[in-house]
């Protein structure tokens, strides 16, 4: 009797923090859109999103956690990449900043986006829903639509080496991706027939039978070298290399708007590297293969930091990456990948004063004495134009 009483107590006590924390929210969203300055809206934005995550009551475990709590057996096993863990009759709601991967109960599990485990700063933007007739379901499928995977560079480096491991290890059922027509290329780059392929969407929510998740996103990379050498080698062989002799042999990526930290000067360098006979193309104008063929031909690519960065892993041993940084920000994450790979890496950094955290998007001048510069000390046979 005395237990009933408590959880009469402490589940009232539960929906009394539930409701005025959702009246709260509200509260904030109304006055946000009366507030005089850009900070006062957002600190409004801040607090209705905080109140909307506790009126959720959302508990948040990892696997083997709530294995635990819920007293059941801890199903995994290994691939060369890393440890997979498989759970049964899970939901997966994909919002805009990150998916949940829960319960029927509101049990999150922190690899829903696990890199790190924090999701106390992820503001959520949606309650989860169990609407049934909103509902998709899946007999076996592996979550690979992971935080920040919409990202071409992490979609490489840390979901597609974990595809082609389970693939190596005989794992037969499908693969639930963001749909991006990038992911979808390079999947099947992989041999991996459409059909195995679930392109998901924000706001979609798929319950799943018998789900794999990857126990650990890490971010250091390259995580397993030999892995990643071969699935260089096995995407490179699914491509058509007959006609790779008409690709130029001196290219330059352009970076544009709408994207942040865009070449202010690149036409420019584009006319200043003329000279050393470079050819300029724009990624978003080719398909996939067509990118890697661009790399994978030539000697000397001059790059703009760019998710696009990720194709060096294609080019050819000896061949020359020559990436650009704006001063803001400088982040060489290709390097250990391309060293690997038997590729000479250089770096050309913007004239700059004080390094600004907060301004690491900003628009940025390659510096041609610079560049120029790389070219003659590294590539002296071309800079003699």
């Amino acid at each position: 009797m005395q237990n009933i009483v408590i959880e009469l107590v402490f589940g009232r006590w539960a929906y009394l923090k539930r409701s005025a924390a959702s009246i709260l929210a509200v509260f904030f969203r109304v006055i946000k859109n009366l507030m005089p300055t850009a900070a006062l809206k957002h600190i409004c934005h801040v607090k209705k999103n905080h109140f909307k995550y506790v009126s959720q009551n959302l508990k948040f475990y990892n696997i083997p956690e709530y294995s635990k709590k819920k007293n059941l057996a801890e199903i995994s096993y290994s691939t060369e990449a890393g440890n997979i863990y498989i759970v049964k009759e899970f939901f997966i709601q994909f919002f805009p900043e990150c998916p949940y991967i829960h319960d029927w109960n509101g049990n999150v599990l922190n690899e829903s986006f696990p890199y790190n485990n924090t999701w106390s700063d992820l503001f959520k933007e949606k309650y989860i829903t169990y609407d049934e007739k909103c509902i998709k379901y899946l007999d076996k499928a592996m979550y690979c639509a992971l935080r920040s995977s919409q990202n071409y560079w992490h979609f490489v480096f840390t979901v597609l080496d974990q595809i082609y491991a389970m693939e190596k290890n005989g794992y037969d059922g499908k693969y639930i991706l963001w749909n991006k027509s990038y992911i979808k290329e390079l999947v099947m780059l992989l041999g991996i027939n459409q059909e195995r392929l679930v392109l998901v969407n924000e706001n979609e929510v798929y319950k799943i039978k018998e789900l794999h998740i990857i126990d650990n996103y890490c971010w250091a990379y390259p995580k397993n070298p030999k892995l990643l050498l071969e699935m260089r080698a096995k995407i490179l062989s699914n491509i058509d290399m007959s006609d790779i002799d008409k690709y130029p042999k001196h290219l330059y990526i352009r970076r544009i708007k709408p994207y942040a930290r865009a070449v202010k000067n690149e036409a420019e360098v584009i006319e200043f590297l003329k000279k050393y006979k470079f050819s300029a193309i724009f990624p978003d104008d080719y398909s996939v293969s067509e990118q890697i063929k661009y790399f994978h031909a030539a000697d000397i690519v001059v790059c703009p930091h760019v998710g696009c960065s990720t194709n060096a892993l294609f080019m050819k041993p000896n061949s020359h990456f020559i990436e650009c940084f704006g001063f803001n920000y400088i982040n060489p994450c290709m390097l250990d990948i391309i060293k690997l790979c038997g590729i000479f890496y250089n770096m050309v950094v913007e004239n700059g004063g004080v390094l600004s955290v907060s301004d690491q998007s900003s628009d940025y001048n390659i510096n041609k004495l610079l560049l120029d510069d790389t070219l003659y000390k590294y590539l002296p046979d071309y800079s003699k134009a």
